[in-house]
């Protein structure tokens, strides 16, 4: 066995990003994964070959198999149900009802293949008052507060970063937990990951207290510097640094290598609770030493000494993929692209010892395995090509092959 999720079968009918993501984490861990699309395509797949707007299109469906049905016709659903028959993870975020309505919904994937793991992905949940509402992520986001905690103390609040992958790896985990229950009784069963779920499980210091009021979470400062002076962005003569200090040993070194021995024996500053209470008073003292050298100087320095920090990078993503260490690692990978040529990509979150992961292939293009797939599941030629002639199905002229093994 070569990889990690080898032999398993998903077939995946997600749009936007939090469904398909799951694909995509299964997909290169070495899962089977059979894309659906409909005519003319995902919402989210590009209209143009031009490399902006493939950049996260490709991140999200690469190592897949693409198959184009219309299931508004009864032959592309029931080509949908022939995949279906031999799957072991079926996956959908469509809205709540639009998937019983078209034959894709559990009970009839159930009634197919019992054996099945149903993942469902809805946006404000299976049930519930908002359960039928389109969902974007923004939108949940916004419900759990999310932005409000992102704007900062007292400032209004901001769109942060989105939260869709993070769906979908909860998805994807979900399903695995499923395959290991059906590995011991035999047993398929149903699962859903609604994105508001996640939201507030993002928000997991989320509590009430003994006498019904909800407890604290961690808030910005008004600038949207840090939580606190321990754990904070400051200035430097010419750029930023970030540190985060939250032990005794850190607060020390901090305090020793910034060349301010005396804040250790100031009794607003000897205890963590005492640092916090005199925050302000804290930060500012912090703040202006930091002004005395450059971002680089001071990451030099601090780093020696143990004290955790970081120069923000505006964006990472060059000097990540540059780096032939996490190339090496697997965290980057290379693969070859028919447009564009040989591509360099963030590669895997798991690494394993001996099931190591595999990128297949990139983002396929509209309908590129449609014949393969349908054959592979029984399909005639004659039959295909009448799919093809009445819009049930539409298939593109294969232009990508080969593996990709990391």
């Amino acid at each position: 066995m070569r990889y990690a999720l080898e032999g398993i079968k998903v077939v995946d009918f997600g749009d936007w990003l939090a469904g398909p993501y799951a694909a995509r984490l299964m997909a290169d861990l070495g899962a089977s994964v059979i894309k659906i699309e409909p005519p003319g395509g995902l919402t989210i797949r590009p209209r143009n070959r031009s490399f902006e707007a493939h950049r996260n299109f490709n991140y999200i469906v690469r190592g897949q198999r693409d198959v184009v049905l219309d299931l508004k016709q009864p032959e592309g659903v029931e080509a949908a149900h022939r995949l279906i028959a031999e799957a072991d993870i079926v996956s959908q975020n469509m809205r709540v009802g639009v998937a019983d309505r078209i034959g894709i919904g559990y009970e009839e994937v159930k009634r197919i293949n019992p054996r099945a793991i149903y993942v469902f992905s809805p946006g404000f949940g299976a049930t519930g008052p908002r359960s039928r509402q389109p969902s974007f992520e923004p939108l949940n986001s916004a419900f759990a507060g999310i932005h409000y905690r992102s704007g900062g103390k007292g400032n209004p609040p901001a769109q942060g970063i989105s939260l869709d992958a993070y769906c979908g790896v909860i998805a994807a985990c979900g399903a695995m937990m499923a395959l290991l229950h059906r590995q011991k009784t035999g047993e398929g069963q149903y699962l859903d990951v609604s994105q508001l779920a996640c939201a507030m499980y993002y928000t997991s210091e989320t509590y009430r207290t003994a006498d019904g009021s909800l407890g604290p979470l961690p808030e910005l400062d008004s600038e949207q510097r840090g939580f606190g002076p321990m754990d904070r962005l400051y200035r430097t003569s010419d750029y930023w640094i970030a540190i985060c200090c939250p032990r005794e040993g850190q607060w020390r070194a901090l305090c020793e290598t910034l060349g301010l021995p005396a804040l250790l024996d100031d009794p607003r500053f000897r205890t963590e609770a005492e640092r916090t209470e005199n925050g302000e008073t804290l930060t500012s003292l912090l703040a202006e030493r930091f002004q005395a050298r450059s971002a680089r100087e001071w990451f030099d320095m601090l780093d020696g000494a143990g004290v955790p920090c970081e120069v923000p990078v505006e964006d990472g993503r060059e000097a990540f993929l540059q780096n032939p260490a996490y190339l090496a690692s697997n965290m980057v990978v290379e693969y070859p692209h028919p447009w564009w040529g040989l591509m360099r990509d963030i590669g895997h979150i798991l690494n394993f010892s001996e099931t190591p992961g595999v990128i297949r292939w990139p983002a396929p293009p509209l309908g590129e395995h449609t014949v393969e797939v349908l054959m592979e599941v029984g399909y005639s030629e004659t039959e295909i090509q009448a799919m093809l002639e009445q819009g049930a199905a539409f298939a593109a002229e294969s232009t990508v092959s080969s593996d990709v093994h990391a």
